[in-house]
């Protein structure tokens, strides 16, 4: 990786700065003035990382802090729940020979959040995130994620005594003002008519989450540990929450040249979805707000899941 790490960099950046070119060009001049972008992609490019979206001297999220968002009317939702009052956390970290460096993430979030209730291993069950997680304001959960393209109905994060599934998620409460879950691929999707999304993400707004961070494609379990330490030491002195999304890229992309690519992909497959602000952290008024939208789907909690039948 080291020996054509700048012929890679250089690659990637060459894509990224088309896409920004057919993306996001036409529009910049919509987009003075602007501190944080909520995107609602459609179609393919739920799979696209716009913050990693290049102009030749910049990413996009170095401009913006970015939000992302299945659809306006899941936006609007997310928006009008109400977080627990408690500042109480949940950690849970499954291990796996794949990824040994789980339990460092673990002590790692753990110590930035020295509220948070920990679990580990074969204690990491189902019943602990029914009865810990409604409670919660955090909720961070360390494993091994399985995305089924063929059915995605059946992905799947591993716990300790079973797989969480999609339908899982269904019969959750889980009212928390953010999830975590890190994990490879914990954030695909399949895009169905109607543009509707089928995927963990659906099934934890679903279960009542207000925000919701993911990740887009496979990940380094060690650079990932890292991340999360300092995506949660800035959450908790970032009290505007879209700004707690414009964090550590620069940091720990430059932090070892050996491994720049890896943490750069760390920074552009980590997307925050769903997320709401509360009264207490909207933006002063010299900021704006711009929010991309695609094509409207509408998920209520009412009748049957989406996909359930």
């Amino acid at each position: 990786m080291s020996t054509f790490q700048q012929q890679l960099l250089q690659a990637a950046n060459e894509h990224l700065r088309e896409f920004y070119r057919q993306l996001i060009a036409p529009i910049a001049s919509h987009l003075e003035g602007a501190a944080h972008l909520i995107i609602a992609p459609h179609g393919f490019l739920h799979y696209l990382p716009f913050h990693a979206l290049f102009d030749g001297e910049r990413y996009l999220g170095d401009r913006f802090s970015i939000s992302y968002t299945p659809s306006a009317s899941v936006y609007y939702l997310c928006s009008t729940k109400n977080a627990p009052l408690s500042e109480r956390a949940l950690v849970l970290g499954v291990p796996d020979p794949s990824a040994p460096h789980i339990l460092d993430e673990v002590e790692a979030v753990s110590s930035v959040l020295s509220n948070a209730e920990v679990f580990t291993g074969a204690e990491a069950t189902l019943e602990v995130l029914r009865e810990k997680g409604a409670q919660c304001r955090l909720v961070h959960i360390a494993t091994h994620g399985s995305f089924r393209q063929d059915n995605p109905m059946f992905s799947s994060i591993s716990l300790g005594n079973s797989q969480l599934s999609l339908f899982d998620l269904y019969q959750l409460d889980l009212p928390a003002e953010l999830v975590t879950l890190s994990g490879c691929g914990t954030g695909l999707n399949v895009v169905v008519g109607g543009d509707e999304l089928l995927g963990l993400v659906r099934g934890l707004l679903y279960a009542g989450a207000q925000g919701v961070l993911v990740t887009l494609w496979d990940v380094n379990d060690q650079s990932t540990a890292e991340f999360m330490k300092l995506f949660y030491e800035h959450l908790k002195t970032n009290p505007t929450r879209p700004r707690r999304c414009n964090m550590p890229r620069p940091r720990s992309a430059r932090s070892t040249p050996t491994h720049t690519i890896g943490r750069r992909l760390c920074w552009w497959e980590s997307t925050r979805r769903g997320v709401r602000q509360t009264k207490a952290s909207v933006p002063p008024s010299s900021t704006r707000h711009c929010i991309l939208v695609g094509q409207v789907c509408n998920l209520r909690r009412v009748g049957n899941p989406p996909g359930a039948g």
